[in-house]
């Protein structure tokens, strides 16, 4: 059991590091000045889809510590 929960760790450990890479591109482009309109919002979504794909790792983990709670994803209006 010890070493599939290891596994598992492993595993969400390895997207949740892409996923924040992926936001660290994100929140660089999101930073841009001229970004705009159209732009901007598709940014936006992207970065409100990395947060809850690494919410939804951390969740589904099989570490149990995040089992109690509920994790809702919606639209935040914030400037970055």
């Amino acid at each position: 059991q010890r070493k599939s929960y290891r596994e598992s760790i492993r595993v969400r450990n390895t997207y949740a590091e892409t996923l924040n890479l992926l936001q660290a591109d994100i929140m660089k482009k999101l930073n841009k000045s001229n970004l705009k309109g159209k732009n901007r919002k598709i940014l936006m979504d992207a970065m409100l889809v990395t947060i809850a794909g690494i919410a939804a790792a951390m969740n589904s983990s099989g570490d149990g510590m995040f089992s109690h709670s509920i994790v809702k994803c919606s639209p935040i209006h914030a400037s970055w």
